[in-house]
């Protein structure tokens, strides 16, 4: 089915771009079969909406997947996930999504694929990159490739969670030149398999470590990357370490994985950075942090740092309230296309409830203050945006893990696509003040 819409093709800010487009895969292994006939249905997106802007574009029905944690992927004047999550053989799934809300699945993942795709998808021009967390030869994960219409899936990597170049990863890969290049969980020879950098080269299908993490550099990360000026730049979250200096780090080297460096330590306080930076127009590169599992009164931030890591500053931090931009941020943040305003989602509302259902933000960088776009209501409207949304045009689209339509042992849903019409520039300004230390636009 061929979709085109010139709503969907105008203006797509995306910091998470993988870039050079017009450059064929030479994939590792021959395709796959051929691909079965697409299941296609009808989203909802007339039901009532949460707020004004709000709109459940789709919501997954479990037979199309379930639990989708990761990133949308606006493409030819469509919008590509992944559900984590059950489908067909119980793996999870690859869907494709009109702005209509009809939903395409375009592929179900079984053992051998790998099992529960996550994160962010990599658009390479004829293909989708993408990674799985399990699964696969050795149960730890895979590097997968796919067209945008479902044909042509191949496996070009196992991770192996022994391997030098890492297993268990926790988000895609990014396309420079010819390499992908993305982050392991587990990973390196040294530092208990603390997690590595590595590269897979699409012409020879060779995967190898670029670098190796651990020490100052931080333990496991979970995050993808980003490629800007020359440089790759990444964050280690020390999620699963005990010490009390282990809050993460920030780094870049070369695609080549020379001149690696350190840039930035995160302390007490901070929290744990989860996703990658993306960088703005004035300069900075900005991120978020997901607060920490032993203190329940952090609820993460927005920082941002110069790209050599001269200078580092917290924009806004959260306090866990709807009102105040909800709590613990696992996603980046976009930018406006001028670059004043930037956007993301929190998955954490202690006003309603705990952790979720969470949050929709605006920061106006002229302004040096914050709004609070939507509150998700935990129910058809979703709940638990986990990462970053995508802005196409004048639209935010998302990815809500939990609530949508409630289905057999998920009570809750199976999460949802939602999308969200940004009001005038002029009704963002005023609202909560940024960070005492944030210098501004």
């Amino acid at each position: 089915m061929n979709f085109r819409t010139s709503s969907l093709l105008v203006s797509v800010m995306l910091f998470n771009s993988c870039g050079n487009p017009e450059a064929p895969l030479q994939g590792a292994g021959p395709p796959r079969e051929a691909a079965r006939p697409r299941r296609e249905r009808a989203g909802n997106a007339s039901e009532p909406v949460a707020s004004a802007g709000f709109s459940a574009v789709v919501a997954l029905n479990g037979a199309d997947g379930s639990r989708p944690f990761g990133d949308v992927l606006a493409s030819g004047g469509n919008l590509y996930g992944a559900g984590s999550e059950m489908g067909e053989h119980g793996g999870g799934s690859l869907f494709r999504v009109t702005p209509g809300g009809s939903l395409t699945v375009l592929h179900q993942f079984r053992q051998a694929d790998g099992t529960g795709p996550f994160g962010r998808l990599c658009d390479g021009g004829d293909r989708i990159f993408g990674i799985t967390t399990g699964g696969g030869m050795h149960g730890n994960g895979t590097l997968y490739a796919i067209g945008h219409d479902g044909s042509g899936f191949r496996v070009l990597h196992h991770f192996k969670n022994g391997d030098p170049a890492g297993g268990s990863p926790k988000n895609g890969p990014i396309l420079v030149g010819r390499q992908l290049i993305g982050t392991a969980f587990h990973g390196g020879v040294r530092n208990g398999f603390a997690g590595c950098v590595y590269r897979h080269d699409l012409d020879s299908g060779k995967t190898e470590m670029l670098a190796e993490l651990g020490g100052e550099a931080g333990f496991h990360p979970s995050g993808s990357l980003l490629f800007h000026d020359g440089w790759v730049y990444g964050m280690t979250s020390d999620y699963e370490r005990k010490e009390p200096d282990a809050h993460g780090a920030i780094f870049r080297l070369r695609p080549d994985g020379s001149e690696f460096k350190v840039l930035h330590r995160f302390a007490a306080g901070d929290g744990h950075p989860y996703d990658c930076l993306a960088a703005s127009p004035d300069g900075w590169l900005y991120g978020t942090t997901h607060g920490t599992f032993s203190n329940p009164e952090e609820h993460g931030s927005v920082f941002r740092i110069q790209a050599d890591g001269s200078r580092f500053e917290t924009v806004i931090s959260f306090s866990g309230c709807g009102q105040r931009g909800g709590s613990k941020p696992n996603g980046s943040v976009v930018f406006s296309s001028d670059g004043r305003f930037l956007y993301g989602s929190t998955h954490g509302n202690n006003q309603r409830g705990g952790n979720r259902p969470g949050t929709l933000y605006a920061i106006d960088l002229k302004s040096k203050t914050m709004q609070v776009l939507h509150v998700f209501d935990g129910g058809t409207n979703g709940a638990t945006p986990m990462r970053t949304p995508v802005l196409v045009g004048s639209r935010l689209f998302g990815l809500a893990a939990h609530a949508g339509k409630p289905g057999e042992n998920y009570p809750d849903g199976h999460g949802l696509l939602y999308g969200f019409a940004i009001p005038e520039a002029a009704s963002l300004s005023g609202g909560l003040p940024l960070d005492a230390s944030f210098s501004g636009h």
